[in-house]
Formats: C-alpha cells, sequence, structure tokens
C-alpha cells in the first residue's frame, strides 16, 4: 500500500503542560500554562466565563410556571393601568408572550398585530350573547328505518356540542350573515353548448 508507505511516524511533543484559555476571545497562542501556583486561580476564572456564556438572556420557554409569573406581573400591571381593558383572549396571549421574556422584564402593553387581533376577537365574543346557557329546544320531523315521521324534541346547544359545531348560528352573523340564494331564472333556456352530450 503506497499511502501506508508515505505515512510518517507522528511526534509526540515532549510538553506535557496543560494551558487553559484564558479569557473567551483568546487565541491559541494567548493560552496560559498551568503550573502548581495559578492553576486555582485560572480555574476560577475559567469558571467565571462559563457562567457568562451559559446565561440566557434571549427569548425563553413559556412554561406553566413562567406563564403563571406573567399572569401575576400583569395583574400588577392592570391594576396600576385602570384605563387598559384586556379580555380573556387577548390576556392569554399577552401572558403567554410576556412570559416568553427574560426574568427581570416588566409587562407593558403590547403594541403589535396579533395583540390587536385578540383585542378584536376579545370585542367581537362580548357582542355576542352567550348562548351556551340558554337550554333552546328545537323540534324536528325525523325518520328512522323507514318509518313514518316521528317528533323529536332536541337541545340544540348539546346537538351542536355533539356534532362539533360552535355554539353560535353561522348564519346569522359573519360572513353569512349577507348572504341571498341566487334566484331561479324565470324561463329554461336550452343550452346549446352542450348539446351532444
Amino acid at each position: 500500500a503506497p499511502a501506508l508507505q508515505a505515512y510518517k511516524i507522528k511526534t509526540i511533543r515532549d510538553d506535557s503542560t496543560l494551558y487553559l484559555k484564558a479569557s473567551l476571545g483568546a487565541k491559541q497562542a494567548e493560552w496560559v500554562a498551568l503550573t502548581s501556583s495559578n492553576w486555582k486561580h485560572y480555574i476560577v476564572v475559567a469558571r467565571g466565563h462559563y457562567n457568562k456564556h451559559k446565561k440566557v438572556t434571549g427569548i425563553r420557554r413559556a412554561t406553566l410556571s413562567r406563564i403563571s409569573e406573567a399572569a401575576h406581573a400583569i395583574d400588577g400591571y392592570l391594576l396600576e393601568h385602570t384605563d387598559v381593558q384586556v379580555g380573556p383572549i387577548a390576556r392569554t396571549y399577552w401572558e403567554t408572550s410576556h412570559a416568553r421574556q427574560p426574568d427581570g422584564t416588566e409587562p407593558s402593553l403590547p403594541a403589535n398585530a396579533t395583540f390587536r387581533q385578540m383585542q378584536h376577537l376579545d370585542s367581537m365574543r362580548a357582542n355576542h350573547p352567550d348562548t351556551t346557557t340558554s337550554t333552546e329546544l328545537k323540534t324536528i320531523t325525523v325518520q328512522l328505518n323507514g318509518s313514518s315521521d316521528l317528533q323529536l324534541t332536541l337541545n340544540v346547544q348539546e346537538l351542536r356540542a355533539v356534532l362539533g359545531l360552535p355554539s353560535h348560528n353561522l348564519m346569522a352573523e359573519g360572513v353569512f350573515a349577507s348572504f341571498e340564494q341566487p334566484r331561479e331564472p324565470s324561463e329554461d333556456k336550452s343550452d346549446r353548448d352542450h348539446m351532444s352530450d
């Protein structure tokens, strides 16, 4: 094997001294040799550099305990600023986003688009009456297995919950509120494009 013939034996350094990186940005030529008189001092220095390096100053995880702490901080903020009104959706978003901030960050009212959207959702939710407490019963006509018509009285809220529908009428509000059924044409016109079909 010609590659093995070209291989040279590695030389082993006679210097068995341990070296330590004295500062975070030190080049290899600036490393300090540890001796019996200076090793304790440089170990303390190295530990200090390690602790500086490990400090997290950026965004943190929004854990349950951090969200709870953020909720208490936001409570204090809202007690001081009585003119600020925040609904439950916006409040949840605020708690979660504040929980991600570094420790010691004072709460401040978010000014981003997401928070404004949450406030809008809270205002829309406040405009709709809470229909979950009403027991609205409706009677419908059904046929089971070809039987004659049966009159069933159902709790509308329970039926919506079973079917996975929201607790409000989709047709009475929102996008479908202004929907109008297309009118039928007054006369039936022949379709010449598809006469051969």
